[in-house]
């Protein structure tokens, strides 16, 4: 379990050296999603709308703020010195045709601030895949993180 000031990630996983890997290369993934500007210029006009992406280019908190608001439906952080909210890496052992070759989909749980990260084949790949803290630069992994944080708060659970 890793804990980065108010969060934690942690895994489903006794400890070992591959949970371990993936435990941080997530973190890392995640902190470095969360200090992104804007949206990706891959979800312009599908995910993300023309004119909402237009507004947010320049936005270093947009990221931060759609994280905030799809895990608890608040636009700012509580004053409470005591919150904080936990990201669940699990394996995800499905068998159904194709799972394990595309994008999982997140599971949150807004009452107790968690959202589950099913761990397949896919996200190792990504996971791998080289990555800086360039600003400009797009990853599989951005792209990815900012589809599933790109709904307004209490739409995740129509999905």
């Amino acid at each position: 379990m890793t804990s980065c000031s108010g969060w934690v990630v942690r895994t489903s996983q006794p400890p070992d050296v591959l949970a371990d890997l993936q435990q941080r290369m997530f973190q890392l993934r995640l902190i470095r999603w969360l200090r992104g500007v804007g949206y990706p210029a891959s979800l312009r006009g599908t995910f993300i709308s023309e004119e909402e992406f237009v507004a947010q280019k320049n936005n270093p908190l947009i990221r931060a703020e759609r994280f905030l608001y799809t895990l608890t439906e608040m636009l700012v952080l509580p004053l409470d010195a005591s919150f904080n909210f936990t990201v669940f890496l699990y394996q995800d052992t499905s068998q159904e045709a194709g799972a394990q070759s595309r994008p999982p989909k997140l599971n949150f749980h807004d009452c107790v601030t968690v959202v589950d990260v099913p761990l397949n084949e896919w996200m190792d790949n990504v996971l791998l895949q080289p990555a800086d803290f360039d600003d400009g630069a797009e990853t599989e992994f951005d792209a990815w993180m900012s589809s599933e944080f790109s709904l307004q708060g209490g739409d995740y659970n129509s999905r």
